[in-house]
């Protein structure tokens, strides 16, 4: 019995001695509480009293932009200039770029200088609306056909129309066409100038130039350029008729 009831004691110290050591091992032990859940203890009071903002007082400023000067104004559609058509009786330079050089020169083949003066140009005299209209079958040229709508048979009652094909290697070439006429030869004297600094581009060109019927009666019709190798020219320049600058 005395065994027992000392075993009894001994088993109670032991529960004892462990509780004992396990509340040495964790002094530290505190409440926990979540990092989202707002703290229940009253604020404490430190003795300094909290910042304040200095007291700044804002005044609107007047500005003196007008505020019209800050819009960008936005582009506007310019209407397309209305282009006046040239008048029958004037002078054309047409570029043509909607025909082949091949085509060009092709073209210029069959209608070839006058036999009449060495090195002359190609050039065709037109001398009524019927032979123009199969002209601009041949030559193919849109451009060319819509730059001579106003050549109608009014016009071919006074007046015949020359046509030069040209072809230069740039498109800065600018033309000249003076006329002049003697006893057989109506001579079409075409200066080209080009400014110091031009494009690199091939240009196919018509030279449109009307006449009046009284100049070519009785005479052959001669495109030139003076100067050009080959000795181009008319010995006898005639009698000035017209002069042209073409652009």
């Amino acid at each position: 019995m005395k065994k027992q009831n000392m075993t009894q004691k001994l088993t109670s110290l032991a529960a004892l001695s462990l509780t004992a050591a396990l509340m040495l091992t964790f002094p530290g032990c505190r409440s926990f509480r979540p990092a989202n859940q707002p703290s229940t203890n009253p604020p404490q009071d430190t003795g300094t009293e909290p910042a304040t903002e200095p007291d700044v007082t804002w005044k609107p400023v007047e500005s003196t932009v007008d505020p019209g000067d800050l819009l960008i104004p936005m582009p506007t559609e310019t209407e397309p200039e209305e282009t006046t058509p040239a008048s029958p009786t004037e002078a054309q330079v047409i570029r043509a770029q909607d025909i082949s050089q091949s085509a060009l020169e092709n073209l210029m083949a069959r209608h070839p200088g006058s036999d009449l003066v060495a090195g002359s140009l190609p050039l065709v005299h037109l001398q009524d609306q019927t032979a123009l209209e199969e002209f601009l079958k041949e030559a193919g040229s849109q451009v060319l056909e819509d730059a001579c709508q106003g050549y109608d048979d009014a016009f071919f009652q006074d007046h015949d129309l020359l046509i030069v094909p040209r072809i230069t290697n740039t498109g800065s070439a600018r033309h000249t066409v003076e006329l002049s006429a003697d006893n057989s030869i109506l001579t079409v004297k075409i200066t080209v100038t080009t400014p110091e600094i031009v494009t690199m581009d091939m240009a196919h060109w018509f030279l449109v130039i009307p006449v009046s019927k009284t100049d070519t009666q009785g005479r052959t019709p001669v495109a030139t350029i003076p100067g050009l190798s080959g000795g181009i020219g008319v010995p006898n320049p005639g009698n000035p008729v017209r002069k042209y600058h073409l652009r």
